[in-house]
């Protein structure tokens, strides 16, 4: 039976291009290609807040090996033949569990290098994310999105979460201001209707 993105074999996902990743939960000896993929995604202004992360190599290793996986989970892809992470995502405890009325809540975000985007990578890392989110007891998931980042906007909405607000002018891009777009989906079970929201499944489609 092949594995699951989440488990430590990983899973082998084939992109829509022909091209074959493995997802697998990040360790501590990833903090290098994790800081390399997040620090270039930001170098480019236009997807991510951070234009560079703060940590040191030495700080994240730290950080991954103290991850407390029962609540949280980073995912990266790797290219099996050549061993590069090409993308890094994220499902965090909300406010890494400072706020216990808020810990119901998982914090889902995505860095792609521009090698692999539009080839569904995104989507089957966003899909996995929420599936284990359901499957460890979350009750809703969250993501924030510039306005004008329309492909992570498509994934996102594709996936079933809905528009929840904006802020108006938050993000200010090389080429002019844009919106923040706030994002969220329950995946548990509503409160007072006994109905279950749907999990998504594992198809890629971005």
């Amino acid at each position: 039976m092949a594995g699951r993105a989440w488990e430590a074999e990983g899973e082998r996902v084939r992109l829509r291009d022909g091209r074959a990743v493995l997802l697998r939960p990040a360790g501590p000896r990833d903090a290098a290609a994790v800081l390399r993929v997040i620090n270039a995604v930001g170098a480019e202004r236009q997807y991510i807040l951070t234009e560079r992360f703060p940590a040191s190599v030495a700080e994240e290793r730290v950080f991954l090996a103290r991850l407390d996986r029962s609540r949280n989970l980073m995912l990266v892809a790797q290219e099996p033949d050549r061993a590069g992470v090409v993308a890094c995502a994220a499902a965090m405890q909300f406010m890494s569990g400072r706020y216990p009325k808020c810990n119901h809540v998982c914090s889902i975000g995505i860095s792609i290098l521009a090698s692999h985007r539009e080839s569904g990578l995104g989507t089957a890392m966003a899909s996995r994310l929420v599936e284990w989110a359901a499957l460890v007891g979350y009750h809703k998931v969250e993501a924030e999105v510039f306005a004008a980042n329309v492909r992570a906007l498509r994934l996102f909405l594709g996936l079933g979460f809905q528009e929840e607000g904006r802020r108006i002018d938050h993000v200010h891009l090389p080429d002019g201001y844009t919106d923040l777009v706030m994002l969220g989906k329950v995946v548990g079970v509503e409160a007072g209707s006994g109905t279950p929201s749907g999990v998504v499944g594992p198809g890629a489609g971005n």
